[in-house]
């Protein structure tokens, strides 16, 4: 006749030859003890289920150390106390009374949490962003764009959010992440507000997650200025000359950007497949420009000589090392720069683009369309339904322009050079430009 199990009878229990099952009197609940040499001993309920015997498999037994109380968190497959598993054994039973097979919706469960494991993984923030980037930011965006996403998610938001789900993102995790960049880098703390807000509206749009964004109701953390930094003559003579002790890569590029007026990422991607060598045009295709549209660059006689002794093997790479792939780690040079020049006010590259534009038009009265036309810019003479009627390209007024820009070039170079005193703290004096 089956007996009331007790604690003490559980744990004294010794494993046989033989596999033993010992039911608990009045509960449905069995103990379930291996033969030797395991001898492990575990939970089990037996009942009918449609006139069929069934078991559910409940858990290990767990023998609480002397002073250990019970815990609350009682759950199928977890070790349990005696008085846990006659808890579950109840609810089992209770189920059965409901016309419910308890077994069934154990391997249900257990199938669910398998199916949630899965998907879980599939949403981590690491394999979402990579879906996001090669999906949404490739097919939509240039390439500069896609490097600097991708540069923010690599070194701003996986590494701080490592493992974790998208949908367990909270707006407090998202104010964390730009607090912790806002302190020393404002104006990337926005950035990264700008990706991630982004982000998160595409997989509510994808229908990966069904909450509202984490990033709804974030402001920017920090207050951001119009740039309208305008180097100097005597500040671009300077630029050119420290240029020279950045190596045969760097300078190049950084004298293109003074020569040409280009975006940074559009002259450190130029390719020889992109230039005519008979016309000495640079054309930029649609993919590498802001605007998607086709742009043609002339390349002046001092922009043609950087170019052509920038040979380097096979490549189609103009700026790079190797040929094969393209010039970067633009933030070293920048640092190396910074250490030549001191100027007394910070600068940046797109401010060379700026200062280009302002010099043709300043120094140069070259009209405002031609400038447009140098630098890609879909405004003004060439905007709303202007635009649609004026397709000139402005090819000889853009050569000429160009040319006369850097033959000044060389005429603030020359009379900087005149002065050595003045030029470059560290290796020309001690005066700041």
């Amino acid at each position: 006749m089956a007996r009331r199990l007790t604690a003490i009878f559980v744990e004294s229990v010794t494993p046989g030859n033989a596999r033993q099952e010992i039911a608990d009197r009045g509960t449905g609940l069995y103990l379930v003890v291996q033969p030797k040499p395991s001898g492990a001993k575990s939970w089990a309920v037996r009942y009918r289920y449609l006139n069929k015997p069934k078991k559910l498999t409940l858990g290990p037994v767990l023998t609480p150390a002397k002073g250990e109380t019970e815990s609350d968190n009682i759950e199928i497959g977890k070790p349990l106390t005696l008085a846990a598993a006659r808890k579950l054994a109840h609810d089992a039973l209770h189920k059965l009374k409901q016309g419910r097979d308890p077994a069934a919706e154990k391997q249900q469960d257990i199938a669910a949490s398998k199916d949630a494991a899965v998907l879980r993984a599939a949403d981590s923030v690491e394999a979402v962003a990579d879906r996001f980037i090669k999906h949404h930011v490739e097919k939509k965006n240039r390439e500069a764009t896609r490097q600097q996403v991708e540069r923010i998610f690599n070194k701003e938001v996986l590494p701080r959010w490592p493992g974790k789900s998208v949908h367990d993102i909270t707006k407090r995790d998202v104010v964390a992440l730009l607090e912790a960049i806002n302190q020393d880098r404002p104006t990337l703390a926005n950035r990264t507000l700008a990706i991630v807000r982004k982000w998160f509206n595409w997989m509510i749009g994808k229908d990966i997650i069904r909450t509202l964004s984490p990033c709804a109701g974030v402001e920017p953390p920090a207050k951001e200025n119009s740039r309208e930094r305008v180097l100097s003559a005597e500040e671009i003579a300077l630029l050119w000359i420290a240029s020279d002790q950045l190596g045969k890569t760097f300078g190049p590029f950084v004298k293109l950007l003074l020569l040409t007026g280009q975006r940074r990422s559009e002259v450190a991607g130029v390719r020889w497949s992109e230039i005519d060598v008979d016309k000495r045009t640079w054309t930029l295709p649609g993919e590498r420009t802001k605007n998607g549209q086709t742009h043609a660059v002339p390349l002046s006689p001092q922009a043609w000589a950087i170019i052509e002794a920038a040979k380097n093997g096979d490549g189609d790479h103009v700026l790079s090392t190797t040929g094969a792939t393209a010039v970067s780690g633009f933030s070293r040079a920048k640092r190396q720069l910074d250490k030549i020049l001191t100027f007394r006010k910070p600068w940046t590259y797109h401010d060379i683009r700026r200062s280009v534009v302002t010099h043709l038009a300043d120094d140069l009265a070259v009209p405002p369309h031609v400038v447009e036309a140098i630098v890609n810019h879909i405004s003004g003479h060439k905007a709303g339904v202007a635009g649609v009627y004026n397709r000139a390209t402005y090819a000889a007024e853009k050569r000429d322009a160009l040319e006369k820009w850097a033959d000044l070039i060389d005429t603030i170079v020359a009379k900087a050079k005149a002065t050595p005193a003045k030029i470059i703290r560290g290796k020309f004096g001690k005066r700041r430009a």
